[in-house]
């Protein structure tokens, strides 16, 4: 049977072939079909020779009994839409191609003898698909990518057969008692923050809230790097091709600070730009942070790639490309497109994110002279990279510990203010704010509730004293 190259479109129903038993030839290639390939098309004992290329079939492969055997077959599945992992030994084949599809995960052992799997996601496989494509294919349908191999997707310990009762019980008494001990530490992590932030305010007392002298050198901690810290310059027709000409598919979100965009560099590297309007927003927040990158360095702060200047009403960030995103984002996530459910950090991640979040803070407080406050510490600022690493974003309101209307750069390095005064209460410029804000975020780990760092309203003033009945921080 040849029906190829006629513009056919559609799906292919089940049983259009279940009964062609003696079918030996079946060409289906250059055609408009979609969705998933037929499942009687595994079964037919006759057929030789198949070829559905140059499709828009979708979906993953079947998995092959042991006894399945195409010995001798040739199939042609290449340049459609398949994806998962691929769940059978080309061996089976007498020869099968797969290239130009979305194929991830590893490859069985001699599957590439018979078979051509170029322009797929596979691990250590040569001539696959870039890591952007890969990503983006697998985000539109809300499905897990491995990232080659970066995300090792693990199965719940709790989903066993049910022989295995006593095991299942076990591991759930397990995540019983991990989780009171991450519940624990997470508040002792807290008390000890607080201690270390009223040591430090009563040791240096009023006397060193006022300017610093100008003849008194910047005291530097010990791991402050003085790096050229802004990255590269880029020009305004290189902004627009790595946004696309700012396209609404690429907007992330409408920050406090500028819209947040997805980008691509060149090099197929994908970055988060910040387009600043300088109509809207205070035309020195981004020369602040410009500056901050420029005089200190810490491996938890969100990286900055380069920046363009040259326009004149807008001006535009470039940071390093968080793959998973935000904490708000990532405490629950969507795993299956199917059916919409949502799959929660394990609580070893959660204790990783809150001990690195702790850190960045506990600098940004004791190791930078003279303090630095963050002033919006939430679970939306709180980046991960493809490992959960914290990094610290949303840094153009960080203060001066104690001074409302003084900017970073002015005190870093002792010049007479010059920027325009900010409104804020003095209470957010406090370590001690920040600390407090810390604590919702721990309480929205530990919880799960979302938004309880985001919001500072009436209702989520009620539930924080009605959970935290005798914290008074």
């Amino acid at each position: 049977m040849e029906i190829g190259d006629n513009n056919l479109e559609g799906p292919l129903s089940e049983g259009l072939f279940s009964t062609l038993v003696q079918l030996q030839v079946l060409v289906l290639s250059r055609n408009k079909f979609d969705g998933a390939l037929p499942g009687a098309l595994w079964s037919l004992p006759s057929l030789l020779f198949l070829d559905v290329s140059s499709n828009d079939f979708t979906g993953t492969l079947p998995s092959l009994g042991p006894n399945a055997s195409f010995s001798g077959a040739v199939f042609n599945l290449s340049d459609n839409l398949l994806y998962g992992n691929l769940t059978f030994p080309l061996g089976k084949f007498g020869s099968i191609d797969l290239s130009t599809n979305f194929l991830q995960g590893k490859v069985l052992e001699d599957s590439q003898s018979n078979g051509t799997l170029a322009r797929n996601c596979l691990q250590m496989v040569p001539n696959q698909r870039s890591l952007q494509d890969c990503r983006q294919f697998y985000e539109r349908r809300r499905l897990m990518f491995d990232d080659f191999g970066a995300l090792e997707p693990t199965q719940p310990p709790f989903l066993q057969p049910d022989s295995n009762s006593r095991k299942r019980l076990i591991f759930i008494l397990v995540g019983i008692f991990g989780g009171l001990g991450f519940i624990g530490i997470l508040v002792l992590v807290l008390v000890v923050l607080l201690k270390m932030c009223n040591k430090s305010t009563n040791q240096r007392g009023s006397a060193n809230v006022g300017p610093v002298p100008d003849g008194d050198g910047p005291s530097i901690p010990k791991d402050l790097v003085y790096v050229s810290g802004r990255g590269d310059s880029f020009t305004y027709e290189q902004i627009l091709q790595f946004t696309r000409d700012f396209s609404e598919a690429n907007l992330i979100e409408h920050g406090h600070s500028g819209d947040i965009y997805l980008g691509s560099l060149v090099s197929g590297t994908p970055v988060v730009i910040k387009r600043v309007d300088l109509h809207c927003v205070n035309k020195e927040s981004y020369v602040l942070e410009m500056d901050l990158f420029n005089k200190i360095s810490h491996t938890r702060l969100v990286p900055l790639l380069g920046y363009c200047l040259e326009h004149e009403s807008e001006k535009f960030l470039v940071y390093k490309y968080m793959p998973n995103r935000d904490l708000a984002s990532s405490l629950h996530r969507v795993t299956n497109s199917e059916d919409g459910n949502l799959k929660s950090l394990d609580w070893i991640t959660r204790l990783k994110i809150a001990i690195g979040a702790a850190e960045v803070l506990a600098y940004l407080h004791h190791e930078c002279s003279p303090p630095l406050v963050h002033r919006d510490v939430q679970a939306s600022s709180i980046l991960l990279d493809d490992k959960f690493e914290v990094r610290l974003g949303s840094l153009s309101e960080v203060r001066v510990q104690g001074d409302a209307n003084q900017n970073v750069i002015t005190r870093l390095l002792r010049k007479q203010q010059t920027s325009e005064q900010t409104p804020s209460a003095s209470s957010s410029v406090a370590c001690a704010y920040d600390v407090y804000c810390f604590g919702k975020v721990l309480l929205e780990l530990v919880t799960g509730k979302l938004g309880i760092s985001k919001s500072d309203d009436a209702s989520t003033r009620e539930w924080l004293d009605h959970t935290v009945l005798h914290q008074h921080i």
